[in-house]
């Protein structure tokens, strides 16, 4: 019994057994109106079926590795070289600078000597944000090529930033490619108790840039360093007031930075010449509008009272 060739109406070829593949029926459909076997040519991928995917090599998965992890490096080079929007160090030649520094100044010499007035029971001192990166940038504008040194050095422009309860100390590192801003945000938490004033001093992050980092690093380095922090503190303390309270207040304040490397609370008593010096409370306030509708700068304020 011989086979009959097909009609013309099945579309089929009766030499190879496959669709012709009218143009007017792929464009319309993008099916052929007869029935082919998967991978016959001149069908579209949806007609021909699925492929059959291949095995990826060792190769393909080295390179996968490989660029995941650049772009981990990647991303963490932006992230170090990211400086915070608050970071605006001041300019040491600007006449409101040099203003500000000398009014820092000023402000703390008058501490000293109303700390040694023995008439006063009780002392309140403020000094603002502004101030005390004014005094910062005029003190280190060597460091910052303003003055240029023979060795100039690898951490510059310090800034700091008050916050509510929360003081960030940030300097530029310029040992990274761009220069990157290490900041180091400290808790500060004060309050009565039994018989003295009460402070809890805490270390509660750092970052290089944007990238947090643990903060055991710092604290682990800081503990190395205390040893040889005694003599510049004690030369500090002695040009405010004098050679002899340094020698008294420089072991004290050593103790208390111990305490607040360890993150333990610790007195705010300071023993000199066999009397008291009690900080009652320090108090960091972020810029805001006050009651009087003003607003008011962001500010560290102290009350003591006096020997």
């Amino acid at each position: 019994m011989t086979k009959e060739p097909l009609s013309e109406k099945s579309g089929e070829s009766p030499e190879t057994g496959h669709c012709p593949l009218a143009p007017s029926s792929a464009t319309n459909s993008g099916l052929s109106a007869c029935h082919a076997p998967a991978g016959a040519p001149g069908l579209p991928y949806g007609a021909a079926g699925l492929k059959r995917r291949r095995r990826r090599t060792w190769r393909g998965w080295a390179g996968a590795a490989i660029a995941g992890v650049g772009l981990v490096l990647l991303a963490t080079l932006v992230l170090l070289n990211i400086r915070p929007g608050w970071y605006r160090p001041l300019n040491p030649t600007s006449k409101a600078v040099l203003n500000h520094a000398q009014e820092a100044q000023m402000s703390v010499f008058r501490l000293r000597n109303e700390a040694l007035n023995p008439r006063l029971r009780r002392i309140t001192w403020r000094i603002t944000q502004n101030q005390v990166n004014s005094l910062l940038a005029v003190v280190y504008q060597g460091a910052d090529g303003v003055s240029p040194r023979r060795h100039p050095a690898s951490l510059v422009r310090p800034f700091v930033r008050f916050t509510n309860g929360r003081i960030t100390l940030a300097v530029l590192d310029r040992q990274w490619i761009a220069g990157a801003v290490i900041a180091v945000g400290i808790d500060v938490h004060t309050w009565t108790g039994k018989k003295v004033p009460m402070a809890k001093i805490r270390i509660d992050d750092l970052h290089v840039g944007l990238l947090p980092l643990p903060r055991s690093l710092l604290i682990d380095r800081l503990e190395n360093m205390l040893p040889h922090l005694g003599p510049p503190l004690g030369r500090i303390i002695a040009v405010y007031a004098g050679s002899g309270y340094a020698r008294v207040m420089t072991p004290q304040i050593l103790a208390r930075l111990a305490a607040l490397l360890k993150g333990k609370p610790f007195p705010l008593e300071l023993r000199i010449n066999h009397r008291n010096i009690m900080v009652q409370k320090i108090l960091l306030r972020a810029a805001h509008v006050n009651s009087r509708g003003r607003r008011a700068p962001a500010a560290l304020t102290v009350e003591f009272t006096p020997p």
